[in-house]
Parts: C-alpha cells; sequence; structure tokens
C-alpha cells in the first residue's frame, strides 16, 4: 500500500524497481514518439515525465466518507446521506435527476427523492485549506425501485439490472441492451482533425467480396480534456443480435489506439460495433477478482454488407460518473508502466488483476499490489496468521478462476487514485517486480511489518536488512 503523500517519489521507485533486470533510459527517450502523436497536450506526459518536487502539492489531503440510508428503495421515499461535521467548515451541493428535500447549513445530513431515471447528488466540502473535496451518490430508477450507489452511475443501473437477472425478469441480453443505452452517451465520433498519429499502423486494405473490414482509432479524454490515444487495450468486434450481441473477434489497439478488423466468408449484412474492454495484454481491471473486466460499447454500424471497408473512429468522452470509465483511467495509468517495462525487456504471460475500486481499502486514496499462492493463503489462514478479510476473499475467488496460474497477482486501488498515474505506475512496478524474481519481500512480510512504504521509509527493506544483519 502508497499513501498519497508519497505519491510524487513513485517515478524514481519504479526505475528504481527495474534497474536489477534492465539498463536505464529514461522515459523521456523511450517515449520520444508521443511527441508526433498528439497535436494538443499529452496530460501523460505533464505527469509523468516532466513534473518536478517543487510542482507537486506533497500536503496530505483530507477527505470524508459519506454514509448512506439505504441502495435501495421505492419511488418518492426519501433518502438520506451525512457525514462527520468534523473540522468542515463549509459544503454545498449540486444535483441532478433528483431532489433535495431537506438540507440544514447546521447539520450535515441531507435528504432528497429521486425524480428522474439516473440521478446523482455531488457533495462538496470545504475544510478551510483552500481545497473542495467532493463525493458524490448515484440513483437509477426502474419502476417504482430506486437503486443507491455511492460509485457510479454504472453501478447504480448494475445494482438493479443484476437483481432482476437473479429474479429471472430479464435475460443477459436484455442486461447487455440497457448497458449499451447508458454508454452511448459518453462515446463520441471522432474528428479525423482533432488527432495526428505518428503513423498509419492499421491495415486498410479494401475487403474481399465476401469479407468485411473494420479499423480505426480509438481515444480517450482525461480530467483536463485533453484527446488521448486508447493504447494496448483489448477490444472486441460484436455482431449486435435482436436481444444482446456475439463476440467475432478481439484484439488489442497499438499506441496510436489503432486497430483492425477482418470477418471472412460473409454471406449477409451484419449489426457491427466495437466492445472496449479495460485490460491489456498484462492487466485486467476488474470490480472484483472473479468478475468480467468492464467494458464501454461504442456505436452499432448497422446492415454492413459483404465487401464493406467500415471506418470506426470514436473517443470516450471525460465523465467520472461512470466507475467503467474511471477504469479506463486506471488501465491507461498502468499502462504505461507495462510499455516501459516490455521496452526494456521484460516478457510474460502473467496477468495482475487490479480491483478498482478496491471495497478492502479504508483509505480511497490508497493503493496495494502483491503476489500469492494458493498454498500460502492456505497456510496463512490455517495457522491463524492472519485474519485480514482481504485474504480470505482473495481465497476464495482464487479458487473460482480456471486459468490461474500457480501464483496470482493482485493490485488493488482506492476509489479517489483512478487519475493519480504515478501511483497506478508505482503498483505496476511491484508487479514486476515479482515476474523479474526481484520481489524481495513475501506475503509474511507484509502481514508482520505492515504493507506501508516509501521511497526513505520501506518496512520490507528495513527487514530485509535487519535479516542480512542477523546472518552476519
Amino acid at each position: 500500500m502508497k499513501k498519497m503523500f508519497y505519491k510524487i517519489f513513485a517515478l524514481s521507485i519504479v526505475i528504481l524497481q527495474l534497474i536489477s533486470f534492465m539498463s536505464i533510459v529514461s522515459f523521456a527517450e523511450a517515449d520520444n514518439e508521443d511527441a508526433q502523436i498528439k497535436n494538443i497536450k499529452n496530460k501523460e506526459n505533464n505527469i509523468i515525465y516532466n513534473t518536478t518536487l517543487s510542482e507537486v502539492d506533497i500536503e496530505t489531503k483530507k477527505e470524508f466518507k459519506l454514509n448512506l440510508s439505504t441502495e435501495k428503495t421505492i419511488e418518492n421515499q426519501p433518502i438520506k446521506i451525512d457525514f462527520d461535521k468534523k473540522d468542515v467548515v463549509d459544503y454545498y451541493y449540486e444535483t441532478e435527476g433528483i431532489k433535495v428535500t431537506k438540507a440544514n447549513s447546521e447539520t450535515t445530513e441531507i435528504e432528497f427523492i429521486v425524480t428522474d431515471e439516473f440521478g446523482s447528488l455531488d457533495v462538496y466540502v470545504d475544510y478551510g485549506n483552500g481545497e473542495l473535496i467532493k463525493k458524490s451518490v448515484y440513483t437509477y430508477k426502474y419502476s417504482d425501485t430506486v437503486y443507491v450507489s455511492k460509485l457510479g452511475k454504472d453501478m447504480a443501473l448494475h445494482n438493479c439490472m443484476e437483481e432482476l437477472y437473479n429474479l429471472g425478469e430479464i435475460t443477459k441480453g436484455e442486461w447487455e441492451d440497457k448497458y449499451y443505452e447508458l454508454c452511448q452517451n459518453f462515446v463520441k465520433k471522432l474528428s479525423t482533425q482533432s488527432v495526428v498519429t505518428a503513423q498509419n499502423d492499421v491495415n486498410t486494405a479494401a475487403a474481399s467480396s465476401n469479407s468485411i473490414v473494420v479499423s480505426g482509432e480509438l481515444s480517450w479524454t482525461d480530467a483536463e480534456f485533453n484527446l488521448l490515444p486508447l493504447r494496448y487495450t483489448k477490444v472486441e468486434l460484436r455482431e449486435k443480435l435482436l436481444i444482446g450481441s456475439t463476440k467475432i473477434d478481439s484484439c488489442y489497439t497499438d499506441n496510436n489506439g489503432q486497430f483492425s478488423f477482418t470477418v471472412e466468408n460473409v454471406n449477409n449484412e451484419l449489426d457491427l460495433f466495437v466492445r472496449v474492454n479495460t485490460a491489456s495484454n498484462t492487466l485486467a481491471i476488474k470490480e472484483d477478482i472473479a468478475e468480467d473486466t468492464y467494458y464501454m460499447d461504442f456505436p452499432i454500424r448497422t446492415s454492413v454488407s459483404p465487401g464493406s471497408s467500415v471506418g470506426y473512429d470514436y473517443y470516450i468522452e471525460y465523465d467520472e460518473n461512470l466507475v467503467a470509465e474511471r477504469a479506463v483511467f486506471v488501465l491507461q495509468g498502468m499502462v504505461v508502466g507495462q510499455r516501459f517495462a516490455n521496452q526494456m525487456g521484460m516478457n510474460t504471460d502473467e496477468i495482475i488483476y487490479v480491483i478498482y475500486p478496491s471495497k478492502y481499502i479504508a483509505e480511497t486514496n490508497s493503493a496495494f499490489c502483491y503476489g500469492i499462492t494458493v498454498e500460502e493463503m492456505e497456510y496463512y489462514l490455517d495457522n491463524n496468521k492472519v485474519d485480514y478479510e482481504v485474504l480470505i476473499r482473495l481465497f476464495v475467488k482464487l479458487l473460482e478462476i480456471t486459468d490461474v496460474g500457480p501464483k496470482i497477482y493482485v493490485s488493488e486501488v482506492g476509489l479517489d487514485l483512478f487519475n493519480d498515474f504515478d501511483t497506478l505506475i508505482h503498483e505496476y512496478g511491484h508487479f514486476v517486480e515479482h515476474i523479474m524474481g526481484n520481489y524481495k519481500s513475501d506475503i509474511e512480510d507484509f502481514l508482520i511489518y505492515g504493507p506501508e512504504h516509501s521511497y526513505d521509509n520501506d518496512n520490507f527493506a528495513n527487514n530485509e536488512q535487519e535479516n542480512q544483519k542477523s546472518k552476519n
């Protein structure tokens, strides 16, 4: 786990983590092609490569927790939230699709009802340090029932669809179709003038008379609305059915966010679309370890006939109200570390399962990463060496995964860290350490010494030094 206080040192830590197996090449040199890729400011470069200590606020940030009265209620039934008013100087709120029915400036309790299909309540708290801290709740109304989530609009919808599916009231395809409708509010057509790529890596050859070519470029927007390539991301070409869809093929985008599919032996028109998964070659961003990755669906191209070549250029519009979109941020942050490690010689078929947002990290601005085997979990649990809920959960979920190797690599990322690239790269650096065999601590160190570490105070490293002293 690495607290926000230490995040400014993450890049140097990652380089130190990699130094034992690769010659050091500066990030700027390893990424010098980026200047040719976008003709707009690239936030990835700004954060990762050019940040100096003097430019970073290292003050530990306040955070507050919203308490929610219910996650499910009936229409017109008031929903209540509150938070600890200690040290709070002032607060205000913004609403969309809901109506506040009671709010007292002397208390921190807010009561509201839902008016629209989707709703949100954003609470901004001022602790007197000149910075507003934001927390939100989201709602989805179905028939006369309201579902509430502190994570995102898509999770409020997910909770409803999951319940209806488990009750046998909808099919998986109907669930998928409803989520597709939500995605269309956040994916937009990409103007060819808005992005300049270094070179065209996409196979743009014309389709044969009985094939279809679908190729294009996918991008995403950061919190400053900079347009960035959706790099090394798993995408699927899918055929839309009457209800739901089916996968035709999958691939990974390249460094420019480009991809290409060729569908052979097509005898009739197809309705096609592209699905973006929050996964890369060595990464899978998930709600939980045995779940599928998050995804976002792009618009359907209807009645695509054999012999067609379809251009498919879209971008994900910035909206932090979707968990799936924040998961895209997590993916793209760790992809920077993956790309650098691969350029320096790492080659692995292993996967790191990244749980976002973590359900078991108390602080929303913390994260951790480690590797563990089934045998290690069994040992620590059977010998009462640990009662950490996270390990128990991982042990149970690990047994549900059929394709897992002898060791599982897990990272959990706090809710507020989706846009913190240096922390994300830092955690991926620990995965690299495990893969290259130079991670000096094991799960027992984690249990005995605690998970906190930084550039100058590493419990794991201190333990290793003590072991060396005792041997001498």
